[in-house]
């Protein structure tokens, strides 16, 4: 049974967290680690369900003081609790305690918060959804609104939008009883760092922005993924490993395209205890490769990839294709979708990424199927008012990487305009996730939060190891 109760109501008494405190091995020590749960309403006016949203907070190490830390995780729709328990966030939140408590929470409508919009398919992925970008478009819509329909009654998805999420993180500062937060943000947790810089001015001492969306970029332009692919382009026919097959990445990747739409790749892989069959056409390689194509994780295997594609061969692509079909099946990411829309684009950018997609290959996979949608989710969109740029004195560090195309560094450049005592430190050879694990970039991190300042610079990180063309 759902349960409404006045927002007000909610919120008379100030928001509070009951917390335990547990001591666990963290990041190679013992760390006295308190949880609880925050309690915010879902609609912030008038009658509302009551959402719950985990927290963690890791002490700070030594002697360091001052506001909290507060991470703000990507997606929208990721978790940022589920990153604080793997290796790498145990790494990452272990050096950040050298500057203070770091609190860790996930927004509304994720994973694992009560209730989690996240929907079950209507089925198995159908053979053919990769095939083209007809049968995957109707299929995605389709399942669009399935989830839709699952939360009928469950949740309103007007409330799920980014001035939520500030609002939510602002009940958060006041449950940790201070007068200001420090932001530490990824991807889209920049996108709600400006929304709340905007909406509460005066509760931020620092930021830093990792991976920079601004408000108005929640919508990609194709240009940022021509210019990616020619920088691969140039790495890979530079690399000692590539430069005999594949002299031209772009041009190869275009004509592989072109013949997996003739030729379509057959794929099997194992769901659910047997072999399930699969049909790749061009659209379902660059939909596959998209995800992937700012990550330097997973950048050495493009060439291989593309260059199998083209010669028929469907092996190389098959780990790539088994990571997705996981990723997929586990649930339709309503929030996420929902978010996204909600932010919305203004009409003189949709225009310029229309334009910028005429006689480009790629553009099809660029927004990776939320054009398919066209506001038929129900959520809320926001006006122009909310995609205007932030204007701050606070403090802010932005850090972006040259093979990032989800944010690149011009992403920031953009955005820093606004932010009056700002420095972005570049980089070069960085993807998307690099900040998170470079050790430079931690350290030049920790030391901005401890101090408030920095210096403006690049570093260089190595090209990515991109692996030989298999051959017979």
């Amino acid at each position: 049974m759902i349960i409404l109760v006045a927002a007000a109501l909610l919120l008379q008494d100030g928001p509070g967290i009951e917390w335990t405190t547990a001591e666990v091995e963290y990041g190679g020590e013992k760390v006295a680690v308190r949880r609880g749960t925050l309690e915010v309403p879902e609609r912030y006016e008038g009658l509302s369900r009551v959402l719950m949203l985990p927290v963690a907070a890791l002490p700070a190490r030594g002697q360091a003081t001052g506001p909290p830390i507060v991470f703000l995780h990507g997606g929208p729709g990721g978790s940022g609790l589920s990153f604080a328990q793997s290796d790498a966030g145990e790494a990452f939140f272990g050096a950040m305690r050298d500057a203070g408590e770091v609190v860790v929470f996930d927004q509304r409508g994720g994973p694992m918060t009560t209730p989690a919009l996240i929907a079950p398919l209507s089925g198995p992925l159908p053979e053919d959804f990769l095939l083209n970008q007809e049968k995957f478009s109707e299929y995605f819509v389709a399942e669009a609104k399935s989830a839709v329909r699952a939360f009928e009654g469950k949740a309103d998805l007007t409330c799920y939008t980014t001035v939520e999420n500030a609002k939510d993180l602002d009940l958060l500062r006041q449950a940790l009883g201070v007068e200001k937060i420090k932001l530490l943000a990824h991807s889209y947790g920049t996108h709600l760092a400006q929304a709340y810089l905007k909406q509460f001015p005066d509760r931020v001492e620092s930021a830093v922005l990792m991976g920079t969306e601004g408000l108005d970029m929640t919508v990609k332009l194709p240009s940022t993924y021509k210019k990616q692919l020619d920088q691969l382009t140039e790495l890979i026919k530079d690399h000692p490993n590539t430069k005999n097959d594949v002299p031209n990445f772009s041009l190869l990747f275009q004509r592989a395209v072109a013949k997996l739409d003739r030729e379509p790749l057959v794929a099997r892989i194992p769901v659910a205890g047997e072999l399930k069959e699969y049909r790749v056409g061009g659209f379902g390689l660059m939909w596959l490769l998209r995800w992937d194509i700012g990550d330097t994780a997973d950048l050495p295997l493009f060439p291989r990839i593309v260059h199998a594609a083209y010669d028929g061969d469907v092996t190389p692509l098959l780990p790539m294709l088994r990571k997705r079909h996981a990723q997929v099946s586990a649930g339709f990411p309503l929030v996420s979708l929902v978010m996204d829309e909600a932010s919305g684009v203004d009409p003189a950018r949709l225009d310029l990424v229309r334009r910028e997609s005429a006689g480009f290959f790629f553009a099809p996979v660029v927004n990776k199927g939320l054009d398919a949608l066209d506001g038929q989710l129900g959520g809320t969109i926001l006006g122009p008012e909310f995609r205007q740029p932030v204007r701050t004195n606070v403090p802010t560090l932005f850090v972006s990487g040259t093979l990032d195309s989800n944010t690149p560094p011009s992403q920031a450049e953009d955005v820093r305009k606004g932010f009056a005592r700002s420095w972005h430190l570049v980089m070069r050879n960085g993807g998307h996730e690099d900040c998170i694990w470079n050790k430079d970039v931690i350290s030049a991190v920790v030391g901005f939060l401890k101090s408030g300042t920095s210096q403006s610079r690049v570093i260089s990180l190595p090209v990515p190891d991109f692996q030989p063309i298999l051959k017979d």
